[in-house]
């Protein structure tokens, strides 16, 4: 999305930095597999143009971004993705197109049930192989990719009844730090931080500097400015 994106690639690369793969990141790796596969052959689309001046090292770095970055000795734990996660799902359950692409959920509507006895409910769901336990949360919503009058951001949703406990490594709910969307700009929930506030579309840069105390916990000052004045912008740790 800006003039000389392979030599940002080569800048991150050399200069160590953490980055999480998003959807842009995606779809790049696609075209550099076909363009790989033709020995050049294949018509890169203009935006994409860029592969062309990638090294070797600049292709296996890109190839190898995360789809996310975890913190979890950390008090509230940090998680870093690109665009979501869906509320009450387990880190490894998560799909990648939705930690991509996804800006918001629904919970999606229970069919009606019969009234029937505690032994009579037990029964029926032993009698045809249901989970005793409510089934697969992964199925509790519905995501959305373009905004949906009737959808709420995932980030708010995330945040209600105090986060949600997600990671293998943690009983504690991550603070999780985002991008992806912005028409909604910044986000400010209780349990996450959504940084796009448009940067490539003329509007301001974005980011978190993050401050370790020595009990592990931590603390966050966003910063933000017009994208002319600010050149770079990470979560620092």
């Amino acid at each position: 999305k800006i003039r000389n994106s392979a030599g940002v690639v080569t800048f991150l690369r050399q200069q160590g930095a953490l980055c999480v793969r998003g959807n842009h990141d995606q779809s790049c790796q696609r075209n550099i597999s076909e363009y790989h596969k033709t020995s050049g052959g294949y018509n890169l689309p203009e935006k994409y143009s860029y592969i062309r001046d990638l090294s070797e090292a600049d292709i296996l770095w890109y190839k190898s971004l995360p789809l996310t970055i975890r913190l979890p000795e950390l008090s509230p734990p940090i998680l870093i993705v690109h665009a979501g996660i869906v509320p009450r799902v387990p880190l490894e359950k998560q799909k990648v197109d939705d930690m991509l692409r996804m800006r918001r959920v629904k919970l999606k509507r229970l069919k009606k049930q019969r009234r029937t006895c505690s032994f009579g409910r037990w029964l029926y769901q032993k009698l045809t192989f249901q989970k005793i336990d409510g089934g697969n949360d992964s199925e509790g919503f519905e995501t959305f990719i373009e905004p949906d009058p009737s959808a709420t951001p995932w980030a708010k949703e995330f945040s209600v009844g105090g986060g949600c406990s997600i990671l293998p490594e943690s009983d504690e709910s991550p603070h999780i730090f985002f991008g992806h969307d912005a028409k909604l700009g910044l986000q400010q929930e209780p349990y996450a931080t959504g940084l796009d506030t448009g940067c490539c579309y003329g509007k301001s840069l974005s980011g978190a500097v993050v401050e370790i105390n020595l009990d592990s916990t931590w603390d966050a000052k966003i910063i933000s400015g017009p994208n002319h004045r600010l050149n770079k912008c990470v979560i620092y740790l």
